[in-house]
């Protein structure tokens, strides 16, 4: 449950429960059973070296049978300050011109008699 969760891009425990709920292929794999996300937290918590050892095994798996490529990844983090103004970057969908009707101008609600 937890690699088919790492397959399809769920990795919390909390979603992991919730597609047990929801997910049929889950449900499939848990023989139709819910375990809470604190059950699945703790497994993973005490079976970490086991799960990553058996993962990269299923990636030099898939690596023999040419389904995935592997190399490096690498992220860059860096972070940079904008110059640009909210106001100027920012195009409103409901400005003249951009929408046939539109005036510009934000619409009023207008409430309707209390009964």
């Amino acid at each position: 449950m937890l690699l088919y969760g790492y397959c399809v891009g769920i990795v919390s425990s909390r979603r992991i429960e919730r597609a047990c709920y929801e997910d049929l292929a889950f449900r499939v794999l848990t023989g139709n059973q819910q375990p809470d996300h604190s059950r699945i937290s703790e497994f993973r918590r005490r079976n970490l070296d086991a799960l990553s050892d058996l993962f990269v095994q299923i990636l030099r798996l898939c690596q023999k049978a040419g389904m995935v490529s592997l190399g490096h990844v690498a992220l860059d983090g860096t972070k940079v300050q904008g110059n640009a103004s909210k106001r100027k970057a920012m195009q409103r969908l409901d400005a003249p011109g951009r929408n046939p009707g539109c005036s510009g101008r934000p619409a009023l609600r207008q409430e309707q008699p209390r009964q």
